[in-house]
């Protein structure tokens, strides 16, 4: 328990990735 490396990159990769989805689904949905 000395390196807590885990959280802050998932969270970063997860917001990322969901941000992405998301804009990619909506300007898929409407050009």
């Amino acid at each position: 328990m000395n390196r807590p490396v885990a959280p802050v990159p998932l969270v970063a990769v997860l917001t990322i990735c969901s941000g992405s989805l998301l804009v990619h689904l909506l300007l898929w949905v409407q050009p």
